[in-house]
């Protein structure tokens, strides 16, 4: 730090040169209504279509549950059947029933 700094005073050089730099520095840009509603459409689309979107895929998620649900059920009613025909001898008194 010069003297002038530290004394809270600057020369007329370095107040041209401090304002030089803070004017380029800047990059300060103005947004006019209409390109704020612009973008405010634009924001609105792109929520509507990720809405479209996760609803879809939560459709498609609830599908494939739903029919891995009825895959265990079949499963177990399968199993069930088998052992119970096998367990009493239904499959067996069918077979000769014929």
């Amino acid at each position: 730090m010069t003297t002038l700094e530290q004394s809270g005073r600057f020369s007329v050089e370095q107040v041209k040169d401090l304002t030089r730099a803070l004017e380029s520095s800047q990059t300060t840009q103005w947004v006019t209504n209409e390109q704020l509603r612009a973008s405010l459409a634009e924001i609105r689309a792109e929520i509507a279509d990720f809405k479209a979107e996760v609803k879809t895929e939560i459709a498609q998620v609830r599908t494939e549950i739903a029919v891995a649900v009825n895959k265990i059920v079949l499963w177990v009613v399968g199993i069930d059947l088998a052992f119970f025909t096998g367990k009493f001898g239904l499959f067996a008194k069918a077979l000769h029933w014929y």
